[in-house]
């Protein structure tokens, strides 16, 4: 699919968010930050025919990095704690991600608020299993990862919005 025709998608995916003009930019790429500040993107890899769904789950702490890396791995083992996404560490090091991939060629729009869904309720649940896994050690403060590709301020999901 072109990037015409995954925004049409996307746009009644966001009409069903309450974000009507949602779509994603000419690079492909758009985000979105619910009401409990998470921020999601998405990206639209055109030469691989995949819209890339992902999200930092928390800020890494040096000390517990080796338990936290050993849960991750355990759970992506067959996707088995990840509902077939995947989780990662950003490229510097410094955050858990959570993240899936979806191919575009018949992408529908309940598909992609399924997977939405499901990436929001993993990620909440990973928040607090990590959160335990740090057992109250100091969150650094750093801010959010980028995309390589860069992209819009993420348009914010109305409080009525029925998204997590």
């Amino acid at each position: 699919m072109t990037l015409e025709e995954v925004n049409i998608v996307f746009g009644e995916f966001g009409a069903a968010i309450e974000l009507p003009d949602l779509r994603l930019d000419e690079t492909g790429y758009a985000s979105i930050l619910t009401e409990k500040e998470t921020v999601f993107t998405f990206e639209h890899v055109e030469e691989e025919g995949a819209l890339v769904i992902y999200t930092s789950i928390a800020a890494i702490v040096p000390e517990r990095r080796e338990m936290l890396f050993e849960e991750m791995l355990r759970a992506n083992f067959f996707w088995r704690e990840t509902l077939g996404a995947t989780l990662a560490i950003s490229p510097d090091g410094r955050f858990a991600l959570l993240m899936t991939s979806l191919p575009v060629a018949n992408l529908t729009v309940e598909t992609l608020t399924r997977v939405y869904l499901n990436i929001a309720q993993l990620t909440e649940a990973w928040y607090a299993r990590i959160e335990e896994i740090f057992d109250g050690a100091a969150l650094p403060e750093t801010e959010e990862p980028e995309s390589d590709r860069g992209g819009p301020e993420p348009a914010a999901i109305p409080p009525s919005g029925t998204m997590a």
